[in-house]
């Protein structure tokens, strides 16, 4: 667990670092105007995963922005391998091992900070840091599989789709997964938090349009483990590294 918590502590002692650093800029825009409001949203890759995002911005001067964001994203766990059963006929692939399907929905507050005063409307990019902090809610849904089994009535074989069980399905016993929609009746939930550090690059070449591409770390930090797999060992603390793509407007 003390492993968990240095993560953590690193991860928040760069925030206090980095943060005074630019902190005292001042508002040197001129006469252009400051638009104040902005949304944008997008989608997210990150290296166990992906999903989409979205930001409620709302600027207190150039320099600076406070923000509201919602992430949605499907989380595995790194030991995951697809396999067929090439045993039987039309199989579909499966993850031997795999117990629940995980997705994560992360609500926060955040802030951006410039860093970088050249936007592309003026030949540059506009480079700022982005931190945020929040809730982090994990949602499992069980794994179903078809299972091929021995069937006394007809003296062969019959296939039944079962959740998945390391101690009554063997590997050869799968015929393939199961589908997709089955099982959200059963799903659990597991609340914690978040911390998120990366660079927000707007790309954007007019000043009311969101066109940005972001790079960084997210913490997700649970108080039990996150059950994903049956047969390897599980994780309650998950650090990711992520990039994602907004597109939105800005507007007073």
């Amino acid at each position: 667990m003390y492993r968990y918590w240095r993560h953590i502590y690193i991860f928040f002692a760069f925030i206090l670092i980095i943060n005074p650093i630019f902190a005292q800029q001042e508002d040197t825009s001129g006469a252009e105007e400051l638009l104040r409001h902005e949304w944008g949203a997008g989608g997210l890759l990150h290296i166990d995963g992906f999903g989409v995002t979205a930001r409620n911005i709302r600027s207190i001067n150039y320099y600076n922005k406070w923000f509201y964001e919602l992430d949605i994203i499907t989380m595995k766990h790194p030991k995951e391998v697809k396999t067929i059963n090439s045993f039987y006929p039309n199989t579909k692939s499966f993850i031997y091992g795999k117990k629940n399907s995980v997705f994560i929905v992360r609500g926060g507050l955040g802030r951006l900070k410039l860093l970088n005063r050249e936007p592309l409307w003026e030949s540059g990019v506009e480079v700022r840091l982005i931190y945020s902090v929040g809730a982090s809610l994990a949602f499992t849904k069980p794994v179903y599989v078809y299972i091929i089994q021995d069937d006394p009535s007809t003296f062969g074989i019959s296939r039944k789709l079962e959740k998945f069980d390391s101690e009554k399905h063997g590997i050869w016993d799968i015929q393939g997964r199961g589908p997709f929609t089955k099982g959200f009746n059963e799903l659990g939930f597991f609340p914690g938090a978040f911390g998120k550090l990366g660079f927000n690059f707007e790309i954007a070449s007019e000043r009311q349009k969101v066109r940005a591409l972001e790079a960084g770390a997210v913490i997700d930090l649970y108080p039990k483990k996150i059950p994903i797999m049956d047969v390897e060992q599980n994780k309650q603390l998950f650090l990711s590294f992520y990039v994602s793509f907004y597109f939105g407007t800005r507007y007073n």
